[in-house]
């Protein structure tokens, strides 16, 4: 993620919720894997982002697939609105 884009007036939604899904290869549906919250973005009673505390948007995920499919994470910033990307996992 870029710095930027974790402040008072520009974050990933009011509780910055990153969520990951998995949908198998040949089927009709996504399975919800995670679902991550990142809450702190500068807040202070002194003004904008002057608050002691950013959270960084990085995680670190585990989880094991019995079939090749599409890896999808999701984050809705508040300004501009739902970002997606996906990464196909093959098994051999």
């Amino acid at each position: 993620m870029f710095p930027e884009i974790n402040t008072t007036t520009l974050q990933m939604s009011d509780k910055s919720a990153f969520s990951l899904f998995f949908k198998p290869e040949g089927e009709k549906f996504a399975y919800q894997v995670a679902n991550f919250e990142f809450t702190a973005h500068g807040e202070s009673v002194e003004g904008p982002n002057t608050g002691p505390v950013h959270t960084s948007h990085s995680v670190v995920a585990t989880m094991k697939v019995a079939k090749s499919g599409d890896l999808i994470a999701t984050a809705l910033c508040n300004i501009h609105g739902l970002w997606e990307n996906s990464l196909y996992i093959k098994l051999m």
